[in-house]
């Protein structure tokens, strides 16, 4: 069984665009994701999937494996092109880790890949959700069943009513299942939240509780504060 890392890259960011070649300390973020990944003992392979040649650049630059990719309109699509590309076997994992995450845990991307290789094959993570992040739409929020530890809503507004997670967007998958979801056919919701689609076809997310608080640049604004929190480690 092999264990490859993707993490999927494009340059097009509504919110931040050209974000992977954005600078934090000396290093572009891309370098930074890729070298968290490849920290994870576990892994075998790690990949940078991007429909973007200066992204390719970038990643040749530094010694990371890159592969353009075709357009897609999600994360887990890009990286369902390259798992084919690789010829991976039905029960072999891939972990899909979003490009805008520099300072993600080795140890949470291990938890994802125990998990699979233990009792699901579809998961991802959560963390504690912070009270002042609860009408950020741009942290994603979840709400769990507790009993089976599944997802039961994804949102970007809080999610009244319940506890509310942090939603880390990383993902492991069996090929199996990687496969399966780039078969999904339905429209994006409006949320343009990709996990509410695989719901929405009766997909079961098994969620992993980390101590993590990852840092996710979705805004120039984030990019402040992960150079802010570069500079005091």
């Amino acid at each position: 069984m092999k264990v490859i890392g993707i993490i999927p890259a494009r340059y097009g960011s509504t919110r931040f665009p050209g974000k992977p070649l954005a600078m934090i300390g000396d290093k572009t973020m891309i370098q930074r994701v890729y070298e968290q990944v490849a920290q994870v003992k576990e892994i075998d392979e790690v990949w940078v999937a991007t429909d973007n040649e200066r992204i390719v650049e970038e990643v040749c630059s530094f010694g990371g494996c890159v592969a353009l990719t075709g357009k897609h309109w999600c994360g887990t699509d890009r990286c369902a092109e390259v798992a084919r590309e690789l010829h991976l076997k039905d029960n072999d994992i891939i972990i899909n880790v979003q490009g805008d995450m520099p300072f993600i845990q080795p140890f949470s991307i291990s938890v994802l890949i125990y998990s699979l290789q233990t009792r699901t094959d579809l998961v991802t993570l959560v963390t504690k959700c912070e009270e002042e992040e609860y009408k950020n739409p741009n942290r994603v929020k979840v709400t769990l069943n507790s009993y089976i530890e599944v997802a039961e809503k994804f949102s970007r507004a809080n999610i009244l009513g319940t506890t509310n997670y942090k939603h880390i967007g990383v993902y492991g998958y069996t090929m199996t299942t990687l496969q399966m979801l780039s078969n999904v056919k339905g429209p994006m919701p409006s949320s343009n939240l990709e996990q509410e689609r695989w719901m929405n076809e009766e997909f079961y997310i098994r969620c992993e509780y980390v101590h993590d608080d990852v840092i996710s640049i979705d805004t120039p604004e984030d990019l402040i504060r992960a150079n802010e929190y570069l500079q005091k480690q």
